[in-house]
């Protein structure tokens, strides 16, 4: 509960699991975690003082402006700055800090974006900043570009890139007083247009990917993707773990509030399968879809009994394209970067020959298997009147392994 807060282990030795003891419940107040913790004021100013002599200053919404709930703060002061949101670098990204539909919002961030590029300024509000995984080729910061970099776990500040202005505290708080010291300071010179009015929305890719790929056959995950997407109302929280779709996922997807999306940093496989039977019992408000694919689905299978066993009303959609797409991806990047083996098959991909929706019924999970996009949309509206879990395997091509995650 005590920021920086996170995932805690504890380990109890067997001999004091099975000790019997007479101990009254403390009270749980008294170790609740301490208050929100604000930036230096110094730091703040110097922040405010960079953001406003910028002629193009850009803001970077992180996975903790959404966990802090910092969101109105960002809009207000995108608002004010006149200045485009691009979402956290996708290996980074756990939830989405700013609405996807919002004039300045500019899809995510990418070092080779115009967006980025142009930017005369740079501010990473709660990001990780960066998660890597293997060397991508290029920095992930322009070069000579202010970088000021926020986060309520100071060992993330200054991890991999550098920052001129580094703010440890509480999102909410940091962006507060950012927004006070920027309000407070001259207004930006001379009216500035947003700088994203050309941006396309997720509901414009969607609409695109659509027009151009319906009734192809075999289905793309693209088109999946979009249609899932497009259903997907703000009652609805997605859990994307899937290697072939995770970045299509986020691309199209309408996210108003944080609670819509959830995603993990860690790069394990697997982990949604779980993470989206917690997000469930935790909010049994809300409609829970976790998008899989078929390696990370045998990844993590054993969520399935969880799920039939204590009722738990998730649907998986799982996108088989019979292959290991993480494997494939990494192979594809190889080749690409060294020339090399161009024309071999590609070995620890092929996984063909599950069937997925039959296994979920053997855990005694509703399922089905689709061949056909006009079959996914009545899929998950049955599925969405099931009080238990429900799988549909969604067969895509198995030589689409997405696009290019860097």
């Amino acid at each position: 509960m005590q920021e920086p807060a996170g995932p805690t282990w504890l380990g109890l030795r067997q001999d004091l699991m099975e000790t019997l003891t007479q101990c009254s419940v403390p009270p749980a107040r008294r170790y609740a975690g301490v208050a929100g913790t604000r930036p230096a004021r110094q730091a703040v100013q110097e922040a405010a003082a960079v953001l406003r002599a910028a002629e193009r200053p850009l803001l970077v919404a992180g996975t903790e402006v959404a966990r802090q709930r910092a969101t109105r703060q960002l809009i207000e002061l995108s608002d004010r700055l006149r200045a485009p949101v691009v979402l956290e670098d996708r290996r980074g990204l756990e939830r989405v800090g700013f609405p996807t539909e919002h004039l300045h919002c500019a899809g995510l961030y990418t070092p080779t974006a115009p967006v980025v590029r142009d930017a005369d300024a740079i501010f990473f509000a709660g990001c990780n900043a960066f998660v890597q995984f293997e060397d991508v080729g290029i920095d992930q910061v322009p070069a000579g570009v202010p970088v000021i970099h926020s986060h309520p776990d100071p060992d993330h500040l200054n991890r991999v890139y550098g920052a001129d202005i580094a703010l440890a505290g509480d999102q909410e708080l940091v962006l507060r007083d950012v927004l006070d010291a920027v309000s407070d300071g001259s207004p930006p010179s001379g009216p500035r247009e947003p700088r994203t009015t050309a941006a396309v929305s997720p509901a414009q890719i969607r609409r695109a990917a659509l027009a151009g790929l319906e009734g192809r056959n075999p289905i793309t995950a693209t088109a999946a993707v979009a249609t899932l997407t497009d259903l997907a109302g703000p009652d609805v929280t997605i859990v994307n773990d899937s290697t072939t779709a995770a970045s299509l996922v986020l691309g199209m997807i309408s996210v108003q509030t944080p609670d819509q999306y959830l995603a993990t940093s860690s790069g394990s496989l697997g982990w949604g399968m779980g993470a989206a039977l917690g997000f469930q019992l935790a909010r049994p408000d809300r409609r829970v879809v976790a998008v899989l694919g078929d390696g990370v689905f045998q990844f993590g299978i054993n969520a399935l009994w969880t799920a039939a066993y204590y009722a738990v009303p998730v649907t998986y959609v799982v996108l088989n394209n019979q292959s290991f797409a993480a494997n494939g991806a990494a192979i594809q990047r190889y080749r690409r970067a060294t020339g090399r083996d161009a024309d071999r098959p590609m070995p620890g991909v092929d996984i063909s020959g599950t069937d997925v929706a039959a296994a979920a019924r053997a855990f005694g999970v509703e399922s089905v298997r689709i061949r056909e996009l006009s079959e996914l949309g009545p899929a998950l509206e049955d599925m969405a009147a099931v009080a238990a879990p429900s799988l549909i395997e969604v067969m895509t091509d198995p030589a689409d392994l997405g696009p290019a995650p860097f």
